[in-house]
């Protein structure tokens, strides 16, 4: 992403939120010894900032997020010739308070190394800078969906969180099996795609998702087999090769098997639909298909 050049100060304020995007030379610092009666989240951009807490340091390179929590002292400041940094005051909140909990840092700082999620939370934050200083009457509610999201993605970083210790290419096997849920899914395929051998990955993705990748794809299929039940009108046979299973009679045992019926029961039971009379019209190859089903 390019960077804007120069010394910039860019506000904004929304009720309940404050945000800005800094770019600052090395004699910049901030000391509130008190703290603030909200939250201070500040991400570092280029350059490098720095925490400090009477004789400790912690150096903030690009890529870190630090959280202040309210009445938490702050002194921060220029770690390097210049510091870009985003930030924003944002007031506490219920909603937020799972994604808050980040390793301490001196002083009852809070800090992260974002890694690949620090383009995200950056992108996030531009977006809250963006509402708060625009006109629009609704310009808070979209701040604060900025904000959540940002903060999402940074507890995806957050080590204390079940996510992250997942190894990055049971990752890549994850997003590889929702890419290809409808099609064709072997545990050969989804190796090769992430540059494992076959028993390789099977040994971390057990581990890491704490079920075997065919139990995995399968729990997958049928909650999308669910929805598409449940929200369409599509026959059985028809939901059945939209989730991957090209034998509807295996669909329809798998299904039984997690929900004790059919998808076809199922489906009535879920929504409340009446389920046809023996007499009402039915096309020959519909009757096949649901009774094939059942």
């Amino acid at each position: 992403m390019d960077r804007e050049t120069g010394n910039i100060e860019i506000h904004a304020m929304t009720i309940g939120f404050r945000s800005g995007h800094f770019v600052q030379d090395a004699t910049y610092e901030t000391r509130r010894p008190a703290g603030s009666d909200d939250w201070l989240l500040i991400l570092s951009l280029a350059g490098g900032g720095r925490h400090q807490h009477g004789s400790k340091r912690v150096d903030l390179p690009p890529g870190t997020a630090i959280l202040y929590g309210p009445t938490v002292s702050h002194w921060y400041g220029s770690g390097s010739a210049s510091w870009e940094l985003m930030w924003t005051h944002f007031p506490g909140d219920g909603r937020l308070e799972r994604w808050l909990d980040w390793p301490s840092a001196p002083g009852g700082a809070r800090i992260l190394q974002l890694g690949d999620a620090a383009h995200e939370v950056e992108r996030a934050l531009r977006e809250l800078v963006r509402w708060q200083s625009g006109p629009a009457a609704d310009r808070t509610a979209f701040a604060f969906n900025a904000l959540e999201r940002a903060l999402i993605w940074c507890d995806r970083a957050n080590p204390s969180a079940g996510h992250f210790s997942r190894d990055r290419r049971v990752e890549a096997a994850l997003a590889t099996i929702s890419d290809r849920l409808s099609g064709e899914i072997s545990m050969q395929s989804v190796a090769t795609e992430v540059g494992l051998s076959p028993s390789r990955l099977a040994h971390l993705f057990k581990a890491t998702v704490g079920k075997s990748l065919p139990e995995y794809v399968e729990e997958r299929r049928i909650e999308r087999a669910e929805d598409l039940l449940r929200m369409t009108n599509r026959p059985v046979q028809e939901v059945a090769r939209l989730v991957g299973y090209r034998d509807p009679l295996y669909f329809s045992r798998r299904f039984r098997r997690r929900h004790g019926m059919s998808p076809r029961e199922w489906r009535f039971s879920v929504d409340g639909r009446s389920q046809r009379s023996p007499d009402s019209p039915l096309s020959a190859q519909e009757d096949n298909d649901t009774s094939a089903l059942t």
